[in-house]
């Protein structure tokens, strides 16, 4: 939860940097794959100026508030999606009488959008999902919190673009906060600055050094591979644990920089920025496949330096887009046609690491997998599959052996009820017929929320029908209730 108090000085201060980080978002914005530039700075005596004249146009000695995005106070706080967050707001100054005031928002020209939601019914779902522009709260005089919900309605572009404000009926303003709507996008379409953040959060993350032991990106390729023949292929666990598996390193990656959301590839479509040297590099078959300034000299400590031997021109579009067409409205079926008709050639097409058990040591596969979870994001949409008990959403129902049309099927552990491997259990041993390994996933409170990360957790990922169940990502081309963005 991002906190924020505010005096009048800091007010003038803050709307000061606003006025900066816009000039500076106007001067990156259509950079293409460049490195981040360092923008040109307001000189310190303007800053005060400025926050000597807001001091001046603010006599009337209005209360502040305080205002609070999200659910734990830090300062990686103010970070949203299309999923309704519940927010709050309260006094800071003593008061004789209760504070009314509006709470709006404003944005650059190409900047995010927000919108508000009262809090007197419970948390927002997709039945009362009703977002407006501006929120009227009345904040009591002791200083009692007064909850809200925020959620984005437009991605930001790459920064916290987006400032929430509370003014009095007067319209003084009586505090705010800066808020990112952050989404992942086509990779197509990231801007030089989103590509650059992220390629920057990748190669920290995965910074081998020649030695595993360094890396938090190298577990990801060793537990693939650990599991290539068990449930997490072949079997109705496919998709929420590879969702899973793409959260994992998301996290991460925002653990390095907040800013960054993990792009997906439109392996249907052409992505000539995909594989241009500057992003995950020039990919053509016949020639051998050398990463650019985009990736680096990436390497995996066990395997060498990154290969590719793809069998077509990745960047014309590997497959069909007619494919998702054809797929069935039934999770029993649809599970396996989207990973043997829409995935699988698609690692086969691309070769190389791509084509094995190790495939995600090649950092494309997580932008392969990231368009595999948004397709049945789009497919959940279209046939109202979100509720994790519903055989038609999720066919391997309960705990092993389960219920529904895959009892007696598959092993533990792939039953929407069971935790799920590894991130599932606190003591190896317990993850009966898995590999003796476990693995944290960020954003866990405490170790001992592990087992409640079951298949079926990852079903409801926007939260439409349990607020609490949302995993705090979106796709920026399908919105919180399954229309589809243009």
């Amino acid at each position: 939860m991002q906190t924020l108090h505010f005096s009048t000085f800091q007010r003038g201060v803050q709307r000061a940097r606003l006025c900066e980080s816009w000039r500076r978002r106007d001067e990156i914005e259509d950079v293409a794959y460049q490195p981040a530039r360092t923008a040109m700075r307001i000189h310190p005596i303007l800053i005060i100026l400025y926050a000597l004249i807001s001091i001046a146009s603010n006599k009337s000695g209005a209360a502040s508030i305080e205002m609070q995005i999200g659910e734990a106070a830090s300062d990686r706080g103010g970070f949203i999606c299309w999923s309704p967050v519940r927010s709050r707001a309260r006094l800071l100054t003593d008061s004789s009488s209760e504070q009314k005031l509006t709470v709006s928002s404003v944005s650059s020209e190409h900047g995010g959008r927000v919108a508000f939601q009262q809090d007197g019914f419970g948390p927002p779902n997709k039945d009362s999902y009703s977002p407006s522009s501006t929120l009227n709260l009345t904040l009591p005089s002791n200083g009692a919190w007064v909850s809200f919900w925020i959620m984005g309605t437009k991605a930001s572009i790459g920064a916290k673009d987006v400032r929430v404000l509370a003014r009095n009926d007067s319209g003084e303003e009586l505090g705010s906060v800066d808020v990112m709507v952050r989404v992942r996008k086509n990779a197509e379409s990231l801007t030089g600055f989103e590509a650059q953040i992220f390629l920057d959060a990748l190669k920290k993350l995965h910074n081998v050094s020649n030695n595993a032991e360094t890396s938090e990106y190298e577990p990801f390729v060793r537990i693939h591979e650990a599991a290539n023949q068990l449930e997490i292929h072949r079997s109705p666990l496919f998709l929420p644990w590879h969702r899973a598996l793409i959260l994992d390193l998301e996290r991460r990656l925002q653990n390095i920089d907040p800013r960054v959301a993990l792009p997906y590839w439109r392996f249907d479509a052409p992505a000539a920025r995909v594989f241009s040297d500057d992003f995950m590099g020039a990919t053509v078959p016949g020639l051998p496949f050398v990463s650019g300034p985009g990736l680096g000299d990436w390497i995996d400590p066990n395997m060498g330096r990154l290969i590719r031997d793809p069998a077509v021109l990745p960047n014309q579009g590997v497959l069909d887009p007619i494919v998702p067409a054809t797929f069935h409205q039934a999770f029993v079926i649809f599970h396996r046609q989207i990973e043997s008709s829409f995935h699988s050639g698609v690692h086969r097409n691309l070769g190389g690491w791509l084509a094995g058990a190790t495939s995600p040591a090649d950092p494309l596969f997580f932008l392969l997998h990231a368009n595999v979870d948004r397709v049945w994001a789009h497919w959940q949409a279209t046939y109202s599959r979100f509720q994790a008990s519903d055989e038609a959403a999720y066919s391997a129902q309960g705990k092993y052996p389960g219920t529904g049309p895959d009892a007696g099927i598959y092993r533990k552990g792939t039953y929407a009820d069971d935790p799920m491997w590894p991130w599932g259990y606190l003591n190896p041993t317990d993850a009966s017929g898995w590999p003796a390994t476990t693995h944290g996933m960020p954003g866990m409170n405490s170790p001992s929320e592990a087992p409640s990360l079951t298949p079926a957790r990852m079903v409801d990922y926007l939260g439409s029908y349990d607020n609490s169940a949302a995993l705090g990502y979106c796709y920026d081309d399908i919105d919180y209730l399954g229309r589809p963005i243009r």
